[in-house]
């Protein structure tokens, strides 16, 4: 029994290490420009992304700033994961994205610090418009701001804001919404029937008054 319990242990023991080791060699892979992956590396940054959840995205950013997966035998990092990951490609590739972004802007203080969802969604801005997009938050909630402000939906109103991104298109109405939307305007503006005449001429082709008409007869 006492045996078993040895093993188990020393067994435990090994994994943290290997942990630690692929931590350390993903900090010297980021940190250093010249760092070259070797073969070697493989299984080592392999069980790192299987057991490190909290490390993942420090590991998989490290084989992509120095094409890891060159070394590893694969022609992309898109290949390496699919083909060593399998189902949890979806899950790690929004990881990477995630920590692409923040280190874009950040380096290595920024990753993990800010969620993924948040990062995410910068994934196609440059390093200066990404804090652009921070600036604008931090000056929207002022002295509480931290790093829990930046969330999904924060980003994407300030993207919209800075003109980053298209805001949502209003929902498509049927045409007899259009038609009392574009009267309420008419009466609002007080304008005369002649006027309103002419903008629905303008505003309603032949299509849409036929839409109008078949809605009208339900």
């Amino acid at each position: 029994m006492s045996k078993n319990k040895s093993t188990i242990s020393k067994n435990a023991g090994s994994k943290k290490v290997l942990k630690k080791d692929a931590v350390s060699v993903a900090l010297r892979a980021i940190k250093k420009r010249d760092f070259k992956f070797k073969s070697d590396h493989r299984q080592l940054m392999v069980n790192g992304l299987n057991d490190a959840a909290k490390n993942q995205k420090l590991l998989l950013l490290a084989v992509e700033l120095r094409k890891g997966w060159d070394a590893f035998g694969k022609q992309s990092m898109k290949e390496f994961m699919e083909e060593t990951f399998h189902e949890q490609y979806g899950t790690l590739n929004r990881q990477l994205v995630a920590a692409r972004v923040a280190y874009r802007f950040g380096k290595l203080d920024a990753v993990n610090k800010y969620s993924d969802d948040s990062m995410q969604q910068m994934s196609k801005l440059t390093k200066e418009q990404c804090l652009e997009v921070l600036d604008h938050i931090k000056h929207k909630v002022g002295d509480d701001f931290n790093e829990k402000s930046v969330t999904k939906s924060s980003v994407i109103d300030a993207m919209i804001a800075l003109g980053y991104k298209q805001p949502p298109k209003e929902p498509k109405q049927d045409p007899v919404q259009q038609l009392e939307k574009t009267i309420e305007k008419f009466v609002d503006a007080k304008l005369r029937p002649k006027a309103l005449a002419t903008i629905l001429c303008n505003k309603f082709d032949k299509k849409f008054i036929s839409q109008l008409t078949k809605a009208l007869k339900k």
